[in-house]
């Protein structure tokens, strides 16, 4: 298989956690930092402060790349390398993981920039960053963060037409107006109108 090519990879040699304020909550934030010295600040998920182990919390469920790591041994096959590089056509960053099999073929996984990161981190195996995203400059905005824990638009109208009620109470109204302006676009008329009614409910209009 030949292999796929992105920008100029740089090792990822460090990378530090924490939180930072971000609209009606706090939002993880993680820091990589290249060998060459350069560092390069991404907003992430709830879902690697958890892997990290962030301020003593752990992660008490079974979460997929733990499952990739058991078995990825017992199909002979072994993770080469993980990069994080960003996605110019979806306005979104994402993980490529080279997967090797028993015959020496390269499988490519991709992923969320969150899981490639949680995995190199389970792992040990080498964690790169593309050029083009280290330089990027990081104008990552809470809909871009809030988008890419989806998988595409659609899985963002299943999560919203499916959210229980108690849930609905609790999520921060700058989801909600995302969720409104993705649902006003598939004429999701009905779901819309069921997030400006919480958000009047919560005393704010949009």
């Amino acid at each position: 298989m030949k292999r796929e090519e992105l920008d100029a990879e740089i090792d990822i040699v460090k990378f530090d956690a924490g939180l930072i304020e971000g609209g009606n909550r706090n939002l993880p934030i993680l820091v990589l930092h290249a060998r060459d010295g350069r560092k390069r600040q991404l907003i992430s998920s709830n879902l690697t402060l958890f892997s990290l182990g962030y301020k003593g919390l752990e992660n008490v469920k079974i979460l997929i790349y733990d499952i990739i790591t058991a078995l990825i041994p017992e199909m002979e096959a072994r993770i080469e390398k993980i990069v994080l590089y960003h996605d110019s056509k979806r306005y979104m960053n994402r993980s490529k993981i080279y997967v090797i099999d028993s015959e020496g073929e390269e499988h490519i996984v991709d992923a969320m920039v969150d899981h490639g990161i949680a995995q190199a981190y389970r792992t040990s195996v080498p964690l790169r960053i593309t050029e083009e995203l280290l330089t990027l400059e990081a104008t990552d905005t809470y809909e871009e963060v809030f988008m890419a824990t989806f998988d595409d638009e659609n899985a963002l109208l299943d999560y919203a037409r499916n959210m229980s009620a108690e849930k609905l109470q609790n999520i921060a109204i700058e989801e909600m107006e995302i969720l409104i302006k993705v649902a006003l676009k598939y004429e999701e008329y009905e779901i819309a109108a069921k997030f400006k009614q919480a958000i009047q409910s919560k005393g704010d209009t949009i």
